[in-house]
């Protein structure tokens, strides 16, 4: 009991350091993410009940982060702190699983030190304020992870399988990805000693029921295929759309190269803080399997994570920090392995374990706190589109309006809390096709879409067809309000009817 009561004094320590943490990004002065336009017009689409807007007003599907919006809306009252806390809440509960799944393998000083090394991570400290879905997929994914390795370690403990798959799936309903580490698992547990067929059933049977409820739901209700509709279809669609063609389209190997270069660059900036102790947890791989062979699991899930992610890139050529966290997740144990080799390797340098644990701290907190910058996303330059939808806003009278704007966000915030919703799914892509037009079919256009505020930018308009500001005319156009920034010049005009 007292080792329990111990553990859970730890883990709330822990909690609250990653909290404290992540306080700062919170409180830096930063624009929204692009995508979390997408996520706030969806829920609030869908805290008015309809799905059928929710899906044709950001991306094409409903994931849980969708869904806890509104639900976060109704305790805080502010959309972007709505979106923000459950980024919040996931992204320090993280720690959890990962403290958990640690004391599996390694020592008490070890999991000590690599927890905080965890919870301090400026790439998991700064997208946990981000509007995103990675959080709850972190947060989900090492939960399943953690019960999946404790079925090996507590025997009759069949149930962790089934709690396992169930946390599989609320990870793959936050990101799709997270059908990697369920067919890891499914690979692992084929290639286990025994009871494979009795280990895979329970392991899938959640998914098994699902599918049935599914199938039932369709014959029956006709409504079986809503998760079908709203979530698996377009995911997979998207993924696997015309996928032969364009991840083997052009120079294959040359893109397979810069794919695989960029992708262990994402890491390294993911893992930079941390390399002193990363680097010797690779090079101890085979000494680490020699004394649990289930560390395997984990080299499983972490390979199969590269080979998607490679993939991705292959047929999106995109790539972000952000991605990198599928590989991540199950890759942080080698600095588990790093950390605990440095310990054993000073301590027989006569070192005592307690200085060699206060060194690894200070060393740990020093690389995080030095660089605060590298905590939060350096979208500061964008803010002046927040300030200009809140200008919007306020000239509105917080009513719904449309506005033609280079940057989503700047509608976002000129509609936040009108009681309507003006999607800006294609908000950039119908701006860059205005500049393509002249003058007279300009004017056309945004009457014909009923835009009542047009925002012209410097920056945007240099490749223009003509110079805006000195055709635009005043029966057309009002000259309402201009910002001046290092980075962009921005004029707010109004459009006149008549």
């Amino acid at each position: 009991m007292k080792e329990r009561v111990r553990h859970s004094l730890i883990i709330i320590g822990f909690l609250l350091i990653g909290f404290i943490f992540r306080l700062y990004p919170l409180n830096y002065n930063n624009i929204i993410n692009p995508d979390g336009v997408r996520y706030i017009n969806q829920a609030k689409a869908i805290l008015d009940g309809n799905f059928d807007l929710a899906i044709n007003c950001g991306f094409e599907f409903i994931s849980i982060y969708h869904l806890l919006i509104p639900v976060f809306y109704k305790v805080f009252g502010d959309w972007i702190i709505a979106a923000k806390s459950i980024s919040l809440l996931f992204g320090t509960l993280t720690i959890i699983p990962f403290y958990l799944i640690a004391r599996q393998f390694f020592r008490h000083s070890t999991v000590l030190m690599a927890t905080l090394a965890f919870a301090i991570n400026p790439f998991l400290v700064s997208h946990s304020e981000d509007l995103i879905r990675g959080p709850i997929f972190w947060f989900f994914a090492l939960l399943g992870v953690f019960f999946f390795i404790s079925f090996f370690d507590k025997k009759g403990k069949d149930h962790y399988l089934v709690l396992s798959c169930i946390s599989f799936l609320v990870a793959g309903w936050a990101r799709f990805e997270a059908a990697v580490f369920f067919i890891g698992t499914i690979i692992y547990i084929l290639i286990s000693e025994k009871d494979k067929l009795k280990r895979l059933f329970l392991f899938c049977f959640p998914i098994i029921f699902l599918s049935f409820a599914v199938l039932s739901g369709l014959l029956i209700y006709h409504k079986g295929y809503a998760m079908w509709t709203f979530y698996l279809g377009p995911r997979v669609m998207v993924f696997f759309r015309d996928f032969a063609d364009s991840a083997l389209s052009g120079n294959i190997i040359e893109r397979s190269v810069f794919a695989i270069l960029l992708i262990f660059f994402r890491l390294i900036r993911v893992f930079y803080s941390f390399l002193i102790f990363f680097l010797p947890g690779l090079a101890a791989v085979k000494k680490e399997l020699n004394r649990n062979r289930h560390f395997s699991y984990f080299i499983l899930l972490s390979l199969l994570s590269f080979i998607a992610l490679f993939l991705f890139y292959l047929k999106t050529e995109t790539m972000v920090d952000r991605y990198v966290a599928i590989i991540m997740l199950p890759a942080f144990i080698f600095l588990c392995t790093g950390i605990e080799e440095i310990i054993s390797y000073l301590k027989k340098k006569g070192l005592k374990e307690k200085n060699i644990m206060g060194g690894i701290v200070f060393f740990i907190i020093i690389t995080v706190i030095a660089f605060p910058h590298n905590l939060v996303h350096k979208r500061k330059d964008q803010l002046v589109y927040e300030d200009v939808g809140r200008y919007i806003a306020r000239t509105e009278k917080y009513q719904l309006v449309k506005v033609m704007a280079p940057d989503s966000r700047v509608s976002l915030f000129a509609n936040l809390n009108s009681r309507g919703i003006e999607c800006t799914k294609n908000n950039l892509e119908n701006y860059n096709l205005l500049m393509k037009k002249n003058y007279t079919e300009m004017i056309s256009a945004l009457k014909k879409n009923k835009m009542k505020y047009f925002l012209w930018e410097e920056g945007r308009w240099r490749d223009a067809y003509y110079d805006f500001l000195g055709v635009a005319k005043s029966e057309h156009f009002q000259k309402i309000m201009n910002w001046e920034t290092k980075e962009r010049t921005l004029i707010l005009f109004k459009i006149k009817r008549y």
